[in-house]
């Protein structure tokens, strides 16, 4: 494309970059045409990132990001997020002091 502005090059640009990933939701039968409701479901914890946190920032939002994502995700497949998390952790951490353990230390 050959227009002089600057914006519809880009966007021409894009599109034919991507064109692949836009219809997608015509190929799998059940996905949408919209991600809107991934959008209304993070729309929350990113108001409340910027809002209260204080965590503007690339570390913050990638700081809120992604437990905001693994919950979100374990909602909308109806899974327990302490599951998930303890799944996810495998054993890549050390094993958390035990409750009693804790108590006797007082």
């Amino acid at each position: 494309m050959n227009s002089p502005h600057r914006e519809v090059r880009n966007l021409v640009t894009a599109l034919f970059e991507h064109n692949e990933r836009l219809f997608t939701f015509l190929e799998h039968e059940g996905s949408e045409a919209a991600d809107n409701s991934a959008e209304r479901a993070l729309r929350t914890g990113v108001q409340r990132r910027k809002i209260c946190f204080g965590s503007r920032g690339a570390n913050g939002e990638f700081a809120t990001a992604v437990p905001l994502t693994v919950s979100e995700t374990c909602d909308l497949r109806r899974l327990n997020i302490l599951v998930c998390l303890s799944a996810l952790r495998g054993d890549c951490l050390p094993p958390q002091p035990s409750t009693a353990s804790l108590t006797a230390v007082r």
